[in-house]
């Protein structure tokens, strides 16, 4: 009884909205927000699909506005898409006739592969805002998506209430800031540009700044350990090979027995 009660709780719907596809008529997508994750349902005038993009596939979403002389889809799900152009809320090349609010929502689905083994392909979901007049009142709309998909991302309780609560005052701000300590030599002497290329384009879809130090020398991540105050960062990513990560692993152990064993909150090894 218990179990089927926790069952319908985690498929209790949130959020729930109709978007309606310009490019192609008696189209339509429902889109449903759930704790385990997003469903997406097309309908059209032969057939229905749906499709269930859990929670702990996605890695974060965004608020945009359109760029200027741009075309719009109001709700597309598909790795990658160039059909529409958007740009941040204060830019300039920001298209002032289109008063609709942008929902990016960026997800990394595992996708089967021959034989056993697995990767994740990159999935933006699009959703476009704009059964008001006033572009103010689509924001908030979607800024209540985008805080409730971001809590549920952190593992935070999100409810029916809760959500009825959320304002543009109390729209999600990301608390978390990373440390990157990085080995330009790593990865064939390309350790940089695989940061700048793979990593970067991740951390900003996950909107999770960061603070990047490129290796100098020998020793120089065990020295930064000893010099820095670790606590103002809530993760920590070493980009290896592995005599940087070995030196900061002994460092941080170094320095928590220093300080009574107190643990390096936040801590994170690749």
């Amino acid at each position: 009884m218990e179990l089927k009660q926790d069952e319908e709780t985690q498929n209790q719907i949130l959020l729930e909205e109709t978007f309606y596809v310009l490019t192609k008529k008696h189209c339509v997508f429902k889109v449903r927000l759930t704790k385990t994750g997003l469903c997406l349902i097309k309908e059209s005038e032969h057939n229905i699909k749906e499709q269930v993009i859990p929670i702990r596939d996605v890695i974060g979403c965004r608020c945009l506005r359109s760029k200027k002389q741009s075309k719009h889809c109001t709700c597309q799900s598909i790795p990658r898409s160039n059909s529409l152009e958007v740009v941040e809320e204060s830019s300039l090349e920001l298209d002032d006739e289109d008063t609709s609010a942008y929902l990016y929502i960026y997800a990394y689905i595992f996708q089967s592969t021959k034989g056993t083994s697995k990767k994740r392909e990159r999935t933006i979901i699009t959703l476009r805002f704009r059964s008001f007049d006033k572009y103010e009142d689509n924001n908030k709309e979607a800024q209540k998506w985008r805080t409730a998909i971001k809590k549920l991302v952190r593992g935070e309780t999100v409810t029916n209430r809760s959500i009825s609560d959320f304002t543009l005052s109390l729209k999600h701000r990301e608390t978390r800031k990373l440390l990157i300590l990085c080995n330009p030599k790593s990865g064939a002497g390309k350790g940089k540009y695989i940061f700048q290329e793979k990593v970067v384009p991740i951390l900003q879809e996950a909107e999770v700044p960061f603070d990047l130090f490129m290796t100098k020398h020998a020793n120089f991540a065990r020295d930064f350990v000893r010099t820095n105050n670790l606590y103002q960062w809530t993760g920590i990513v070493v980009l290896k090979q592995s005599p940087p990560a070995l030196e900061f692993h002994i460092s941080v152990r170094e320095r928590s027995l220093q300080t009574n064993n107190k643990p390096m909150n936040g801590s994170l090894f690749r």
